[in-house]
This record gives structure tokens, sequence and C-alpha cells, in this order.
């Protein structure tokens, strides 16, 4: 079978029962153990590559190998577990960021655990605590802060003062999740020099972003600016596209609530575009639904219905019902300021639709008030 992926990457794939057939005859064989390691080698060095190249400007590339080789990576674990765990531990802490940017949760953050479980006695505690980190934040993404807190401190007892200041990070992002952003505030603010002396780039821009969202938080929207500012100085040259869209969107939404319309439109631009080349079409249509908003407010009718007719592409693209939902319901009241009713109809009641048949919420009450306004 032959797939044809992004950029037009060829992939050629096994029918199961020829997978099936030629395991048996491999594990008949003298180089079945062989083989077995060959392949859980060449997974490692994948995963080696992506480590790093996660962060940077081959982003996209290391998240579609994470994504499109699972049933290679989940097999050369599987074998790893038994035959050499730290080969195994490898793995895991070279996958594990992008397991993070492509929402891996609790089920990535087992799967690391088990692999540090495995190498214990065998690797080097700061490897085992390189793993406990990054399934800490794999937890609190999940929304289990409990497992995380207990993952993260685990890592600090294994490591050194480099790890400590990791640890200082995940943390602070586990008071994200929390919702409590002085916490968050004061461990993002406490590991950022020591970041900055290490020539750690990416890390300090990871603690300045979640310092941006702790300010904001609280309320310091000028302070938040900065440290939006702060993050993006480091990213950008980096070419880390996960890291932009969130800095972008940040300061897109800042420059929204102030009313400078012009400089909303750039950075919620750049929001979309850095989504958009990682694929993620639902994080794109988020930040092209906003666009359209900001259009609507400055006035621009006809970029903001552009703007919300690209984000309903973008979600039905993915299958992200809701988001397209909130973009028609928004392009509703665009259309009728523009004159347009019948298609405002159209529109909203196709989001209407969606949102009774979800259970309501804001975006049927939108919808609602729009339908009424054209009524009147």
């Amino acid at each position: 079978e032959v797939d044809i992926g992004r950029g037009g990457a060829v992939r050629y794939r096994l029918l199961d029962s020829v997978r099936a057939f030629s395991l048996d005859q491999l594990r008949e064989s003298d180089s079945y153990e062989a083989a077995r390691r060959a392949h859980a080698t060449w997974v490692a060095a994948a995963a080696d590559r992506a480590a790093t190249g996660v962060r940077g400007r081959e982003q996209a590339v290391h998240l579609t190998v994470a994504r499109t080789e699972r049933a290679n990576i989940d097999e050369a674990l599987a074998w790893t577990g038994e035959h050499d765990p730290g080969l195994g531990l490898r793995i895991v802490n070279g996958f594990g960021w992008a397991w993070v940017i492509l929402g891996g949760g609790v089920e990535a953050a087992a799967r690391v655990r088990d692999a540090v479980a495995a190498s214990r006695g065998t690797a080097p505690g700061g490897n085992r605590a390189t793993g406990l980190l990054l399934a800490g934040w794999l937890e609190a993404s999940g929304g289990n802060v409990e497992q995380a807190t207990a993952d993260i401190e685990r890592a600090t007892s294994l490591g050194g003062d480099d790890v400590l200041s990791l640890a200082r990070l995940h943390f602070a992002f586990v008071h994200t999740v929390q919702s409590q952003p002085r916490q968050a505030l004061e461990l993002s603010a406490a590991c950022q020099t020591e970041f900055h002396r290490l020539g750690r780039d990416w890390e300090e821009g990871a603690s300045w972003l979640l310092s941006a969202w702790a300010h904001i938080a609280l309320g310091a929207l000028a302070d938040g600016q900065t440290a939006s500012r702060e993050a993006l100085k480091l990213i950008r040259p980096l070419g880390d596209n996960w890291g932009l869209s969130h800095a972008e969107a940040i300061l897109g939404g800042l420059a929204q609530a102030e009313h400078r319309f012009a400089d909303a439109v750039d950075h919620l631009e750049r929001a979309a575009d850095a989504a958009g080349n990682l694929g993620f079409g639902s994080a794109a249509a988020h930040h092209l639904t906003n666009l359209g908003r900001v259009h609507q407010e400055a006035g621009d009718l006809r970029s903001a219905r552009t703007a919300l007719h690209q984000a309903i592409a973008a979600a039905q693209a993915v299958g992200d019902a809701r988001t397209a939902a909130y973009a028609r319901a928004h392009l509703g009241w665009v259309l009728r300021a523009r004159g347009e009713p019948t298609d405002a109809r159209l529109v909203l009641m196709a989001a209407r639709e969606w949102f009774e048949a979800a259970g309501g919420g804001e975006g049927a009450v939108l919808a609602d008030y729009a339908l009424a306004a054209l009524d009147a």
C-alpha cells in the first residue's frame, strides 16, 4: 500500500497478513534478535534527532515521525523493556517533547514512566530524571497534577542543579494547569537567570511564556506583553513554530484587548501561520477565528469575512466541528453587518443546529442573538 503524506512524501505500508507471516518466518530464523535490535536502534536514532530537532525549524518533520512511526516506536519499546532498557529510555527521552506537542497526555506519560522504571539500575540518574520530567509535563497537560507532581519530585531526587532548574520550569507549568499564577510566576522567574547563564535559549523562552500567562492571569497586562516579547526574542531565531504560535497568540489577544487592531492582525496572522506549518488545523482555525473578530471590531468586514471562511475551512479539514460552529456564528454577525441577511441566516442556522446538538453554551447564545437581530 502507498500513502502520500505531507509534502508529497511517499510511505509504503505492509498488509497485516504479510507482516504477520514475515514475523513468523523471522522468529524461526537465527536473525530474529538481531533484527529486533537493529529495529530498536533505528528508532532510537530517530529519537536522538527528535530530541533537539523538535524544538527548532525541523519541528514539523520530527512531529510527523513521532506520529506516523507510532507502531514502530511501540514495538521497539516492547522489545527494549526486556532486552535493553537503556535504549528504551533513550527512545522515550528523544520523542518525549514531540508527544507533549502532539497532546500525548497521560498515555504518553505512562509510556515514559515504564521506560524509566525498566532502566532502573542500568541508566544514569540524569537520563532517568529527564524521563520523569517529561512524564510530569505530560501528566499535567492531561490534567493529572497529582501524578505530575510525584514525577517531577522523583526527578529532582535523581539529578543535579541542571535538573533542579528544569524541575522549576515543569512545576511552573503544573501551577498554570492548577490556575495558580503567583506560584507559576515565582518559579518561572527563578529559573530564567539560570537558563540565560547556561545559554539554554529554548528553556528560557519557555519560562518567559509561562511568565506571560501568569502576569495576564494576575491582570498585569503590560508585564504579560513584555514577557511574551522576551519569549519571542528567544524562540523566533530557533524556528519553533509551536512556541511561536503561543507567543504570537498571546500578543494578538493583548493587542485586541487594547484596540491596537493592526498589531493584533499581525500577531494573529503569524500565530495561524505557525500552527498551520505544523499541520495543527484546529489551532490554526482558532487563531483565524480570532483574526476575523479583530477585523470585525476594526470595521474591516471584508477581511473579517475572508478570515472566518478560512477558519471554517481549516476546522472542517480536521473535523473540528466546534471551532467551525464558532466561526460560523461570528461570520453570521459579519454577513448581517455587510447587508447579506440570507447568507447570514444560513450560517447562523448551521451554527445553532450544531450547538444545540452539543448541549448549547456560549456559541448557541451568540448564534441566537444574531438570528434575533436578523428577525428584528
